[in-house]
């Protein structure tokens, strides 16, 4: 006669309600809405009968990142991989480059941009080098670049400024070369600040922007 099994209710019940199973099902929300994306939240609590863990888009970005690409239902399986995922950011001087040579073009803008500044340096270009940032979660790279404008007259150059900064934050919700970028925000607006060896015009600003990484 095979042996009978009686369920400990009461057991399975604290097991449940658990401290250790509410944590276990927060750090797998929590994951799942780090690969969601931005907007995000994670609500938790112990009911009556279990413990329980939930993801909620929270902004309106969010509800449009699961209505257009299913943000969220596409994560869903980082709450079930108990090995971290390998993220890797793409390089935002690159894409920016991209970007902003572009955006100026279109406007009729002669101005060059690059990383460093050029060896045969011309009167008009743009630098974007990253200066720091940190990720922001397990997929969103939040970087701080700091822009400089040149240009031959500081009018020019501060004009040149004002519109690069514009377009760095028209850059949330746009993708460039596959590369989706979330928000823009400001570490220090305009200065004035001219090269102190050649004293040609130039103004600086320091943005942040945040992209998304891709799993390796």
């Amino acid at each position: 006669m095979p042996p009978k099994v009686r369920i400990n209710r009461k057991g399975v019940r604290e097991l449940l309600r658990s401290r250790e199973v509410l944590s276990d099902l927060e750090r797998r929300a929590n994951a799942i809405a780090a690969a969601a994306g931005e907007g995000m939240e994670v609500d938790s609590e112990i009911g009556r009968n279990r413990a329980r863990a939930s993801v909620r888009t929270a902004t309106r970005e969010a509800v449009l990142a699961e209505a257009q690409q299913r943000a969220l239902t596409r994560a869903l399986d980082a709450g079930r991989c108990d090995v971290p995922e390998v993220i890797v950011f793409p390089d935002v001087e690159d894409l920016l480059v991209t970007y902003l040579s572009t955006e100026l073009a279109a406007r009729g803008d002669t101005a060059t941009v690059h990383t460093v500044v050029p060896a045969d340096r011309p009167d008009r270009f743009v630098l974007v080098p990253r200066v720091g940032g940190t990720r922001a979660n397990l997929v969103v790279d939040n970087a701080t670049i700091g822009i400089e404008a040149w240009a031959s007259t500081d009018q020019q150059a501060h004009d040149l400024c004002q519109l690069v900064r514009g377009l760095v934050h028209a850059l949330p919700g746009r993708v460039v070369d596959g590369v989706t970028f979330y928000r823009t925000g400001e570490f220090a607006g305009p200065t004035n600040l001219p090269d102190p060896v050649s004293r040609q015009s130039r103004y600086i600003f320091t943005p942040t922007v945040s992209c998304r990484g891709t799993a390796a």
